[in-house]
C-alpha cells in the first residue's frame, strides 16, 4: 500500500477563519485558506510527481499530524475540515471517499508549524469485511447526557 506524505509549513485554517462575509449575506473563502490551499497543492502535485504516485481506486485513508507553533490551547477538530478539503481539490478526488480519518496533535515547535497529512488506499476496516458489517442501527437505553 502506497501511501503520500504532504507537508506544509502552515497550519490548516480553523472553521472559524474559513470565510468572511462579501456582503449581501454571501460568505466568500479567506485569504488564509487560499494560502494554505496553494501550499498544499504545490506540495501534493510536487511530491506525487516526483514519486509517482497515483490517486488509489475505492475507499481511502488520511492521517493527520499537527505540530502547533506556540502552546496555545486550540481544539485539533477545528482544523480538520479546511485540510481535508485542501487535499481532495489539490489531488481531484471527492473527500467523501475518506472512510478513516485518524488525527494527532504532533506537538509544539516554537515559530514552526506543521501540518503533515498521508493519504493512502484504505484496505480493511480493523480486520473485518466490510459486505459483513451490519447496517442496523444501535439503539442507547439510557442517553448519559
Amino acid at each position: 500500500m502506497k501511501s503520500l506524505t504532504v507537508i506544509v509549513p502552515i497550519l490548516p485554517p480553523t472553521v472559524n477563519h474559513m470565510y468572511r462575509s462579501a456582503g449581501n449575506g454571501r460568505k466568500v473563502l479567506t485569504d488564509e485558506v487560499h494560502a494554505f490551499r496553494k501550499h498544499v497543492w504545490a506540495e501534493a502535485t510536487e511530491t506525487a510527481r516526483l514519486t509517482g504516485w497515483t490517486l488509489p481506486d475505492g475507499a481511502l485513508e488520511l492521517h493527520m499530524f499537527i505540530t502547533y507553533g506556540n502552546k496555545r490551547n486550540t481544539d485539533i477538530d477545528n482544523r480538520i475540515k479546511s485540510a481535508v478539503d485542501a487535499l481532495a481539490i489539490a489531488l481531484g478526488f471527492n473527500d467523501a471517499r475518506i472512510d478513516r480519518l485518524v488525527v494527532e496533535r504532533a506537538g509544539i515547535e516554537k515559530d514552526r508549524p506543521l501540518c503533515e497529512m498521508v493519504l493512502m488506499e484504505r484496505t480493511k476496516m480493523r480486520g473485518i469485511d466490510p459486505a459483513r458489517t451490519s447496517r442496523e442501527p444501535i439503539y442507547v437505553e439510557e442517553s448519559p447526557l
